[in-house]
């Protein structure tokens, strides 16, 4: 595998060449300042999809980043930004992107977690997932296509995720964000599909939520102005859900098609606030197209929903919501990623 690498800074844009593909890494050190003092970024382009799984061709990749120290992989995953200080403190990273990787039939795909007994925080800001495939990844609960307990000003856009989670809890992006207040990410122009096994209960193709349940009750975290727009969703038991200390009126989720399965969305727990949906399709569910069991409210109308006779589908919605009107048809004006309108 041959690659290329050079320091960019941290708003200079660039070009990827054609069949090349890029990961863009910060150089970070203690509490998020810069290995060197500068405010660089590492851009490394690789003419071949990266295989993570691929020992061989990890530790290609991985020579180039070995000086960075809250980076390394281990074999539970293919991604786990980790924090290996004796010292206790969190580990900072700001400016992690990835584009047009391939991670497929690993233990896990992209893996960020807030802490565990082996390490400390990893704090993702200003990070972007970009163009990337997730096929079968994941061998036990919360193993996924992607899965980040931690996410400030994030971009997850365009990538293919099918069939990842263990077959009783198939799942495509779990944001599981914990103990601090989030705010500033887009979920953009994702393919979410499961055809293993559609009747997992457990099984979503996303799931956004900010822990103050439980025993995240004590320090919980909270999350703003996100939007989700131009995603499809099929063959999941739960196409969407939102849940937790969530700001729903700072909450929009716009042109996403979501297909099949028995809850089409699902919003749940404290948030609270007025969650607009516009122009989407939701359809095809077997149980309900929305089922509203949070503090909230929802504001769902102008969206497709099967059918244009408000009486052949609203009692398939639970709980506080305005859904009249509703589209008249579902005609989708666009053959790109979603549902436009």
């Amino acid at each position: 595998m041959h690659r290329y690498f050079r320091a960019i800074d941290r708003d200079e844009s660039f070009d990827i060449p054609d069949a090349h593909h890029a990961v863009v890494v910060p150089q970070f050190g203690a509490e998020g300042t810069d290995l060197d003092g500068t405010r660089k970024r590492l851009l490394l382009v690789l003419d071949e999809t990266v295989d993570f799984c691929n020992e061989e061709q990890l530790r290609h990749v991985t020579h180039t980043l070995q000086d960075i120290e809250c980076l390394r992989y281990v074999a539970c995953c293919v991604f786990e930004i980790i924090h290996e200080r004796t010292d206790g403190s969190e580990a900072h990273v700001d400016g992690f992107d990835t584009y047009g990787t391939s991670t497929n039939n690993a233990s896990g795909g992209f893996y960020s977690g807030d802490a565990s007994a082996s390490f400390a925080p990893s704090n993702l800001s200003d990070c972007i997932l970009r163009n990337n495939t997730f096929t079968g990844n994941g061998d036990a609960n919360n193993r996924a296509a992607v899965y980040i307990e931690r996410l400030q000003n994030g971009v997850i856009e365009g990538n293919t995720l099918s069939d990842n989670g263990i077959s009783s809890n198939p799942r495509g992006l779990v944001l599981n964000l914990k103990h601090m207040a989030f705010s500033g990410i887009t979920i953009a122009q994702n393919l979410f599909s499961e055809t293993c096994n559609t009747d997992a209960q457990n099984g979503f193709g996303m799931s956004i939520a900010a822990r103050d349940d439980a025993s995240y009750a004590g320090t919980p975290a909270s999350l703003g102005a996100v939007m989700v727009t131009e995603n499809e969703t099929s063959g999941f038991y739960s196409g969407i859900i939102v849940a937790n200390n969530v700001d729903l009126d700072s909450f929009t989720l716009n042109n996403n098609l979501i297909t099949g399965g028995v809850v089409s969305i699902h919003t749940m727990g404290s948030a609270d606030g007025t969650l607009t949906l516009r122009n989407n399709s939701i359809k095809g569910a077997s149980g309900y197209l929305i089922m509203n069991e949070a503090v909230g409210t929802i504001d769902a109308r102008q969206n497709w929903f099967g059918t244009p006779f408000i009486e052949f589908f609203e009692t398939m919605l639970l709980g506080q919501i305005d859904y009249d009107p509703s589209l008249e048809n579902g005609d989708d004006m666009s053959t790109a990623t979603g549902f436009q309108k």
